[in-house]
């Protein structure tokens, strides 16, 4: 949090904050506020930055677990196409 205080705008440390308490939630027993929190941190940094393809894939892997990944699956794409990056299925 000190990060972010120093620097509220930088979507890279909203998605790094996300991304550590998704990690604790998942060791948490699967903590749902937990999982809720990590994914409003994302879309602060999606909000920040909305045509980074590598914040929307994050979010759609923090949002798997309340069941909205596939909404940020899609932006994803999206952003690739936009940008012209290949997107790879496996």
């Amino acid at each position: 949090m000190q990060a972010i205080r120093l620097k509220p705008r930088s979507p890279v440390y909203w998605s790094c904050l996300a991304q550590c308490i998704y990690i604790q939630a998942r060791y948490n027993s699967d903590d749902q506020r937990m999982f809720t929190l990590a994914l409003e941190y994302m879309k602060i940094a999606i909000s920040l930055k909305p045509n980074d393809y590598l914040l929307w894939n994050t979010a759609g892997v923090v949002a798997a677990h309340p069941g909205k990944s596939e909404f940020c699956f899609n932006e994803s794409k999206k952003v690739c196409q936009l940008l012209n990056i290949f997107y790879s299925f496996k």
